[in-house]
């Protein structure tokens, strides 16, 4: 690095994430097994929300604090409790719709001081894919979650990076730092299947490092794709069961993921084995 004038050094180029208002810290996802990302997340500058992390001696890393341990059971009755009460009769509408398209639901809260949500109405998408509407604002809504239909599989890498997107258009907006927090901690997805509902959540501290992932969304659409396979044919399951373990070995620690029985909101923990086997903890 060349010295400027009077000895002085010029001060590194760190690498960034784009945003740098909203970039944060990031770390590789602590589950994946035969899933190689297409490229490894570089550390970004600290953002909103807690204040900066401590200084650290590498000038391009930043220390952050690990997440304190909590329980796994309390963390989905936490993520529960932000559901809709008509959530049952929404998966039903959604699941009674004919065809190959999609069909989904945005689900908005009227205000971010109750956890009321305005009238839910379903829309379709086409085959292969559901888009919803992102809303946050007193008169529409503020989207904290959305739910669609799946044929076959479940929750695909798609549906976890539209958390950044989302994420990211509350930076688009002029959000506060409180309301990003509190779409962090609350935003949830949910994909509805004829014999299964699934529903994912981001944990605290990894939004940096899905953020740098879904810069390579179409490179884990087909690493999950060719998981799948893998997972069918090396544990012999069926296409459902391997697509969701795809999903874990891809994000690990990143995401929570939770099934319940289709109309019901009976969630059950979904993790993976060392070997790859998708395990159900039920929680008490």
């Amino acid at each position: 690095m060349k010295a400027e004038e009077g000895g002085a050094t010029a001060p590194p180029q760190c690498p960034t994430n784009g945003d740098n208002t909203d970039a944060v810290a990031v770390k590789a996802p602590g589950k994946a097994t035969n899933a190689t990302p297409p490229s490894t997340p570089q550390p970004t500058t600290p953002g909103d929300g807690g204040g900066f992390p401590p200084p650290s001696s590498d000038p391009c890393t930043v220390s952050v604090p690990e997440p304190e341990e909590s329980d796994p059971c309390d963390e989905m009755k936490k993520d529960k409790d932000m559901l809709p009460g008509n959530l049952n009769n929404t998966v039903s509408d959604i699941l009674s719709k004919p065809g190959t398209n999609e069909w989904g639901a945005d689900l908005r809260l009227s205000s971010l001081t109750s956890r009321t949500y305005n009238p839910t109405s379903i829309t379709s998408g086409v085959n292969g894919a559901w888009d919803g509407t992102f809303t946050w604002n007193p008169s529409e809504g503020f989207s904290i979650g959305a739910m669609h239909k799946h044929f076959a599989t479940g929750p695909s890498p798609d549906d976890v990076f539209s958390f950044v997107k989302n994420r990211q258009k509350l930076s688009d907006i002029g959000a506060s730092d409180v309301e990003k927090q509190f779409y962090e901690k609350n935003s949830y997805e949910i994909v509805v299947l004829n014999n299964a509902t699934f529903m994912i959540t981001v944990n605290p501290g990894w939004w940096g490092t899905l953020k740098n992932m879904s810069n390579n969304g179409t490179d884990y659409e087909n690493i999950f794709r060719n998981q799948i396979i893998e997972n069918q044919n090396t544990n012999q399951t069926d296409e459902l069961t391997a697509s969701v373990a795809a999903l874990q070995q891809i994000f690990g620690e990143a995401i929570n993921v939770y099934k319940a029985p289709m109309d019901t909101t009976n969630f059950a923990i979904v993790n993976i084995d060392q070997n790859g086997n998708l395990i159900i903890i039920t929680c008490p």
